[in-house]
Parts: C-alpha cells; sequence; structure tokens
C-alpha cells in the first residue's frame, strides 16, 4: 500500500493498515517533534506566522483574499491547528452511512493516544458561563459528543502544555511493515492505461534535494494507492496526475487519465468572524477549550493571551493577528502584504491595554456557499487557486448576523464584566481602543442587519477547516474508490460535503483508522510491496527523541533516505569507512595478505571537494554523552559535489602520470600502472580504467568516498546562533566552533578556528561587567553573562538581524539545572521532565 500524505488521515491509516500489509506514506514535511514551534502551545501562532519554505505551515490566499494556511509537516493539521478535539454528531455519522460501531470503537483509538481533558483557564470558565447567561443551553459539561448547548471538549495539548498530533498514531504501527519518507513531495500518480480503465501503479515524488524517484506498489491484486494530501493537497494531486476537467488539464498539457469535471469543485470553508475583548490587565493564553453549538446555524468559540511583551511577535493577536496574514477588520481583497506592513507600524503607537485580552470567535456551522479549486501550473509544491466564495449564499450571511449578535450580547453579561473587572462603560472604551488597533470593526448598533451584513463580509477570516473537492459521489464512491480508475482511493477532508462538529480533527483521525479497519481487503493474497530504482538503508535509529520513539515505543519514523547510493551491493552506515564503504575492515585485512609487499609503498592523492551543497544531520541515540550521536552528511546526494568529485578525480589520474611523477618514482609508465593495478586489488582504489566514462567516474566517487575529517555545521549562525555566537533563545549561552560554519574555510579549516577562538575571546567588550559573573554547579564552572561583536557581519560593524523563525523562547516556571540532561533538549517529553523533577 501506498498512502500520499502522512497528515490528519494518513497516519492512522498508515498506522491501522500496517498491522496486516507493508505501507509506504509519503510526507512532504519534516516531523513535528523537534520543531518547539509545533510542540508548545505558546508558539501556536508562530508556526503560523512562519512563511519560510521549511515552515510547517504553508500558507495561502484564496481568490476571496482571504489568508489561510495548510499544512507541510507529518502530522498534518493537527500540529498546527488550534487543538481543539470534538467528535461529529450521531446525525452526521448517519447522513454520510459509516458504521456507527466500528465509528465507536474508532474515535476511542484516537484519544487514548492523543486526546486530553483542558485545564480549563479562567477566561474559558467566563466564556461557558457567559454563553450559558445568553441562552446557549444546556450546560453540557466535558464531552467530546457534539450536543446543542454549551461544553469544554477535548484537546490535544497535554496539561503541560505540548502538542500531541495525529504522528504520535504511528506508535501503534507495526514497524515491520511500514515506511515513513518526510520531505518526500509526491508529484503525480502513475497509471497503466493499456486495460480498460487505467490502474494506479506508483507515484513519482521528490526528496529534500529535489532528485526525483519513482515508487511502485505491488502487482498483486489489491494493492493500492491512498491520496492522503488533505483538502487543498488531494484534489490538486488528482489533476496533476490526469483526473479532471478535461479542458483545464489540456490547457497545462497534462494528459488526461479520467475526464471529472467535479474535481476540484465545491469547495468549502467555514467562515469566521470575531471580537476581541481588550482587558486591562494581561490574561493567560487559551486556546479553544470551551464552544456554543447554537440551533442558529453557528459556534461560539474563544481564545486568549497573546500580549506578553511589546517588541515580541507573541504581542500579535494570535487567530486574527495581521502576522498571520488575517487581518479581520479590513475587506479581504485589501488584505495585502502592504496593508499588514502598515498594520504593525500602526499598532506600535496604540496603547498597550488594546492587546490584552481574548478573542470571542463565531464559526459558520455547514456554509451553502461554494467555490472550487483550479491549478496554476504544473508545479506540486506551489499552492493552487483556491475561491470560497465566503457568503455568497444569503443562508451564510445570514447565520452570521445571529453570531455577531450572541458575541455582542456575550462581552456585556455579568460573568464577562466579572472576569474583566471592568463596568460596561470601561468595556466600551476598551472595545472602542481596539477598533483603533484595526482588530475590530464591529458597528454600534447590531439592530441594523444591513450594517452587521457588511461586517460579516468585511471581516471574514478562516478558522482553516475547508473541505471538499474530491466529495463522495462525485469523485469518489462510498468506499472512497477514485471513480473511472483502479487502485486509487481518496480518504480524508477533501471528501467531506460538511465539515463534521465543530472542529473535523477528531472525525478526520477517525476516519483514517476506521476505513483501515473497514474496508474489505481480504481478497489480498500477500502483503503488497514497492520497488524502487534508488537503494535506500533505514536504519534502526531513533531519528528524534521526542514523540513515540521518545518514550520508548518501537517506531518507523527515519528520516528519508538516510542513504542513498546506486549499487548493486549493501552498503551500510555503520561501517568502517577506512578506504570505501565496499568492505569492511575484516574483509579488507585478510585479502590484504596475499597482496605483494610493492603495492603499499608509496603515497596518496587527494581530492576533497570545496564548499560541498550536500547536507545531512546529527541526532541523539541516547542521553550518555560519552557516545557519539547518530550523524549523517549525505555524501553526493547534491549533483554539483558528484560534479566536482569527477573533475578532481580525472585530475588526479593525469597528474600520476606526468613527467614529475614518473621521475620521482623511478618507475616506467608500464611499472606505475602495474603497481595501480595492485592497489586496486588490495582494494586502496577503485578507479575505474576508462575515466572518460562519467557514469563509472560518479561511481567511483560514490563507492570510495571517505573523510578528511573537516566536517562543520549544526549550530549555524542564522539558525542557532546569532551573529554574536549567542545560542537563540537562551541567555548566557554561546557556541564558538567550527559547528557555526556553513563552509569549511581554506583547505583546512583549523587556522581559521584558532582564529576564531583569539577573534571572539579579544573582541568582546567586557567593559561592563563589573566582576566575572558566577554561579556554583556540582563541578564549579566560572559562566559570564558576556556581549560580543565578532566575527561575522556584526564584527564588520553591520546592523543585522538574522534571527531563527523556528527557535523559539524557552518560557517555563521551572528551574533548569545543567546537572540535568539540557532540559531544553527534545530527548524526553516535557511532561517526563516534570514529572521526573517533582
Amino acid at each position: 500500500m501506498q498512502c500520499l500524505g502522512g497528515g490528519t488521515a494518513g497516519c492512522p491509516l498508515a498506522a491501522t493498515l500496517s498491522q496486516e500489509y507493508k505501507v509506504l506514506l509519503l510526507e512532504r514535511g519534516g516531523v513535528p517533534f523537534t520543531n518547539r514551534n509545533v510542540s508548545l502551545l505558546a508558539n501556536f501562532h508562530l508556526t503560523l506566522a512562519d512563511l519560510s519554505d521549511t515552515s510547517a505551515s504553508q500558507y495561502f490566499v484564496s481568490n476571496d483574499g482571504v489568508y489561510n494556511s495548510r499544512a507541510r509537516v507529518l502530522g498534518g493539521g493537527t500540529s498546527i491547528n488550534a487543538g481543539f478535539y470534538t467528535r461529529a454528531s450521531a446525525s452526521y455519522v448517519k447522513r454520510v452511512g459509516w458504521d456507527a460501531k466500528l465509528v465507536n470503537e474508532s474515535y476511542p483509538w484516537v484519544e487514548k493516544q492523543v486526546v486530553h481533558e483542558p485545564i480549563f483557564e479562567p477566561w474559558q470558565r467566563a466564556v461557558r458561563d457567559g454563553l450559558l447567561d445568553v441562552g446557549v443551553s444546556p450546560d453540557n459539561g466535558f464531552t467530546y459528543d457534539h450536543l446543542y448547548g454549551t461544553k469544554v471538549g477535548g484537546t490535544i495539548f497535554d496539561r503541560f502544555g505540548r502538542r500531541h498530533t495525529a504522528a504520535e498514531l504511528l506508535a501503534s504501527a507495526n514497524p515491520k511493515n511500514i515506511d515513513v519518507l518526510i520531505h518526500a513531495r509526491a508529484q503525480k500518480i502513475v497509471f497503466d492505461t493499456t486495460g480498460k480503465k487505467p490502474r494506479a501503479v506508483g507515484v513519482v515524488f521528490k526528496d529534500e534535494n529535489g532528485v526525483q524517484h519513482e515508487a511502485f506498489i505491488s502487482k498483486t491484486q489489491g494493492s493500492e494507492v491512498i491520496v492522503t494530501c488533505g483538502a487543498i493537497g488531494s484534489p490538486q494531486l488528482l489533476l496533476l496526475s490526469g483526473i479532471g476537467p478535461k479542458a483545464d488539464l489540456e490547457k497545462l498539457n497534462i494528459p488526461v487519465v479520467h475526464d471529472n469535471k467535479l474535481v476540484g469543485k465545491n469547495m468549502q470553508d467555514n467562515p469566521m468572524n470575531s471580537i476581541f475583548v481588550p482587558f486591562k490587565n494581561p490574561v493567560k493564553q487559551s486556546l479553544i477549550e470551551t464552544v456554543g453549538i447554537t440551533k442558529l446555524g453557528v459556534y461560539i468559540e474563544a481564545s486568549s493571551g497573546y500580549g506578553q511583551t511589546k517588541d515580541n511577535i507573541s504581542c500579535n493577536h494570535g487567530i486574527a493577528s495581521a502576522e498571520i496574514g488575517q487581518l479581520s477588520t479590513i475587506p479581504p481583497k485589501q488584505r495585502t502584504h502592504e496593508a499588514i506592513a502598515a498594520y504593525k507600524r500602526i499598532k506600535k503607537d496604540i496603547p498597550y491595554e488594546a492587546f490584552h485580552g481574548g478573542f470571542i470567535l463565531s464559526k459558520i456551522a455547514y456554509p451553502k456557499s461554494k467555490g472550487e479549486l483550479k491549478l496554476i501550473d504544473t508545479n506540486a509544491d506551489n499552492n493552487p487557486s483556491v475561491t470560497f466564495n465566503y457568503f455568497s449564499h444569503k443562508e451564510d450571511l445570514k447565520k452570521c448576523v445571529h453570531g455577531v449578535r450572541i458575541m455582542e450580547k456575550l462581552i456585556r453579561t455579568k460573568p464577562f464584566l466579572n472576569f474583566t473587572q471592568c463596568d460596561l462603560k470601561t468595556v466600551n472604551k476598551l472595545l472602542n481602543m481596539s477598533v483603533t488597533a484595526n482588530v475590530n470593526l464591529i458597528p454600534r448598533h447590531t439592530n441594523d442587519t444591513k450594517k452587521l451584513e457588511q461586517f460579516c463580509k468585511d471581516t471574514v477570516i478562516t478558522i482553516w477547516h475547508y473541505h471538499g473537492g474530491c466529495h463522495v459521489g462525485q469523485v469518489v464512491n462510498t468506499d472512497y474508490e477514485v471513480m473511472g480508475v483502479h487502485r486509487l482511493r481518496v480518504i480524508d477532508g477533501s471528501t467531506f460535503d460538511q465539515s463534521p462538529g465543530t472542529n473535523p480533527q477528531a472525525t478526520v483521525m477517525m476516519l483514517g483508522r476506521n476505513e483501515g479497519s473497514m474496508i474489505d481487503w481480504s481478497y489480498i493474497e500477500k502483503p503488497s510491496t514497492y520497488t524502487t530504482p534508488v537503494g535506500r538503508l533505514h536504519g534502526n535509529r531513533r531519528s528524534h527523541g521526542v514523540g513515540p520513539s521518545g518514550r520508548g515505543h518501537p517506531v518507523a519514523i527515519e528520516s528519508s533516505f538516510i542513504e542513498q547510493f546506486d549499487t548493486s551491493y549493501l552498503v551500510r552506515d555503520e561501517l568502517y569507512q577506512a578506504l570505501s564503504l565496499k568492505n569492511e575492515l575484516e574483509t579488507f585485512n585478510e585479502i590484504k595478505k596475499d597482496i605483494p609487499y610493492e603495492a603499499f609503498h608509496g603515497g596518496f592523492i587527494l581530492s576533497k571537494i570545496a564548499y560541498p551543497k550536500s547536507k545531512g544531520e546529527l541526532k541523539l541515540i541516547d542521553t550518555n554523552a560519552d557516545n557519539n550521536p547518530s550523524v549523517t552528511f549525505n555524501y553526493f546526494s547534491h549533483k554539483e559535489d558528484l560534479k566536482k568529485c569527477v573533475h578532481g578525480v580525472r585530475i588526479m589520474e593525469k597528474l600520476i602520470r606526468t613527467k614529475p611523477f614518473l621521475n620521482f618514482t623511478q618507475c616506467d609508465l608500464k611499472t606505475v600502472n602495474k603497481l595501480l593495478n595492485m592497489s586496486v586489488t588490495a582494494n586502496v582504489n577503485l578507479i575505474p580504467r576508462h575515466t572518460n566514462d562519467t557514469k563509472k567516474l560518479e561511481q567511483f566517487c560514490k563507492d570510495t568516498v571517505i573523510t578528511i575529517w573537516h566536517y562543520h555545521g549544526g549550530c549555524h549562525v542564522g539558525q542557532v546562533v546569532n551573529t554574536d555566537y549567542e545560542v537563540m533563545g537562551v541567555h548566557r549561552l554561546r557556541v564558538i566552533d567550527g559547528s557555526t560554519f556553513d563552509q569549511s574555510p581554506g583547505t583546512n579549516p583549523q587556522a581559521t578556528v584558532m582564529m576564531l577562538g583569539r577573534n571572539e575571546g579579544s573582541m568582546i567588550d567586557w567593559s561592563y561587567i563589573e566582576k566575572p559573573s558566577t554561579y556554583t554547579t556540582p563541578v564549579g564552572r566560572l559562566h559570564g553573562n558576556r556581549r560580543s561583536h565578532g566575527v561575522g557581519p556584526s564584527g564588520r560593524g553591520h546592523p543585522v538581524a538574522i534571527e531563527s523563525s523556528f527557535i523559539e523562547q524557552f518560557d517555563t516556571s521551572y528551574l533548569v539545572r545543567d546537572e540535568l540532561y539540557q532540559a531544553l533538549s527534545l530527548k524526553n517529553e516535557l511532561e517526563t521532565f516534570n514529572e521526573s523533577s517533582l
């Protein structure tokens, strides 16, 4: 089986299928476990604000002008959302025709692994009590069920604020039957079109270096490709693969596999509007915990706490902030980058109190407005064109007006006034302040329906619950098989015609588990397999420290392409890299006993690649500082490095046959060739005889690669340390050595590394330190609170503001001692750390 998309549905589906069958799971992003912007509730908004190519979220702007996001990380939307967990209603399950018994078994399977009861912060209590005051009743308490009234739902954040994503459901997979490839971007599905109906046979995908590969499913009857790329990615991939409206595909020169005019059609997003309620004092952060499920077709929810500091990105407004592209008070078509920049400038002059507080959110349930998704180009990495046509149906606008009126009443209830400790006059004053701050534009007279309708249109934003594009009955049948082709399914939110519950994540995870259990695979004679022309080695190492493997569960999550090789013999990354990777050292020692002694007289000619572009990673294997970590360099994974190596080998081959060399060795050319052949037998050289054969030289480069110990990186400037070599996100900690280099300087880096130590020690300004700062530890080390002006941009006098968007300041009340295993490390879950420190 192939699951294309390691998201909210893909992870539980792959885990379930792996109990019986071989599964390949492709995910275009990285893992969430080592990304603290993903893992911590406090950093919820930072991932959405990160617009880099490596961000866990990929933003897009719909043709309506509304900024939106789609996940680009293992775990999908569960890795970037607000965490609220609530099931679909019983009537929804019945309407779509699911097996209620299996559904009620699948939800608990998810809940036992990733769902928690929220702490229930004071702001959320005020919202609950206010909702009951305005008549959104009864009080249903804490429940996962979808019931009219007010309730507290589940959350995928634990009591320490750490997120638990769908990726953790892979802990339930059979590790012997699953391969998970990250940074593997599906380009198109491959079809066999020789039969009566096209038949899916595999997928074309690119790795993190842009190298293209193909993976094929088994020819065994029943082996299938299952698309789980989400409501944007799944219809996009079908279109790229030739399934969709014929006219649209032909415009982009995409070969038509099956003409279906409904692929990408009937896209919907639940529109949301919000009111920001400012307080005199900061309020503790909380995401969605309470919901009012009304009979008027709207859900009322709340979040709070985005005003920690004036100069930190955390002072944005979270769900409706300009920093993440959601300007809730500028009409959608006017939400430009210039408008965002202007907003950020203006808000610096707004009274700080305007940014304390929380949001009241009104989301339209079951919108009737519909749009579409179309390809812009054939690049699978680019966003398609998406239109949702918010409020184009009058019923949606009517529901929105109801929602705004409920919110306006809610903020004036007694529970709210008690919580804010403000009288009604002060509340109105603060609300006016928030209007100036470009947060609210709510009209003063809420009995004016036309003004409220315009408010709904002007302030519409998203809560990321878009769905559709591969509807059941239009693109897939009731077994989620793509109509018109064989051996292809779509199982995710793109098949929904309505978003289930108040947040769909529970039902999407349930769907993955449910369909993995429910689909009849009995006709499959043996486990499905896949083949790929590129050999890959999946080791038994743990690729991350937090999450399933961090808890001791056997998992099959590995970094994609730990080793890449085009070769017929086995290459193991744990072998001793003596002279090549072809034989173990013991084998080499046995062979060389029979080699003539003359073969070992002489010297080496070395060719070293300058400024390689191939990159790898370092990860912990355990917490023993004396042990080596796991290190991967991915030699020659970038084609430019291989090209340089071929040039180097050709130069060396010419060099040893020059007159100076023949004079020095006192050998004629015939003798030199004889001794070279001897050294080939001795496994010293494997140079091919015909050096004009580029492919053979490329293979020689891969087969004989060794190291000259000039490795570097891992603590890069701008990523881990700033230009003064201070570790970002913490105080009083620096890294000054070759790990900060993005290139190895000179032909040997030692001169520059020693210079760096001298340079930084001399140039740092100590004048403001009255006496050395000290602290005591069991090993009594001395640290200073130094300020640096060293090598790099800042050392040259240039003002530089390079910071990392993915390394977050660790805000905690816990005492972190250096005798603990650097508590900010990701080896153990924060929960484990806290429990052990009690």
